[in-house]
């Protein structure tokens, strides 16, 4: 038997910040400096490191995001092809970040216990009010890493 959908929604996996040549070249700069240092200290295998790690960053950038579905159900969470049952959900938050709403769901998970999804034209009343029939909702501000990363561009 299919659960019913409570609330369904289609938004893409992470924002496409558009980047600029600059930011790119940005990039390249200081990538290329640490390289350079690297090797200046003797540290070939760092230098390689840091080469590897910045193409993977501008490759990383230039990937374009998907459209994913999205269900609140009576039994859990539908996450695209995941879906994640209420036991296994410890808490969630909705918050808005930036004029933009997100629903984080703090999972059972050891390792990235944390889901976030963009809610895009769905009221954050509506789902909160939905999940908490059944989960804990514990609100979670934004760390300084995550800050850090959504000023830089990621």
């Amino acid at each position: 038997m299919e659960d019913e959908s409570i609330i369904k929604w289609s938004s893409l996996e992470h924002d496409l910040e558009p980047k600029t040549s600059d930011w790119y070249i940005s990039l390249v700069v200081i990538g290329a400096s640490i390289a350079i240092a690297s090797i200046l200290a003797d540290n070939l295998l760092f230098a390689i490191f840091s080469v590897l790690a910045t193409a993977a960053i501008i490759l990383h950038t230039s990937v374009k995001p998907t459209m994913l579905d999205f269900e609140i159900t009576q039994h859990g969470i539908q996450a695209d092809k995941e879906f994640i049952p209420y036991p296994r959900i410890h808490s969630f938050c909705v918050r808005d970040i930036g004029g933009k709403n997100e629903l984080i769901i703090r999972t059972d998970k050891f390792i990235l216990p944390y889901v976030i999804i963009h809610l895009d034209d769905v009221p954050p009343g509506l789902v909160r009010n939905t999940l908490l029939r059944n989960l804990d909702e514990v609100y979670r501000i934004e760390s300084l890493p995550e800050k850090a990363l959504r000023y830089l561009g990621f």
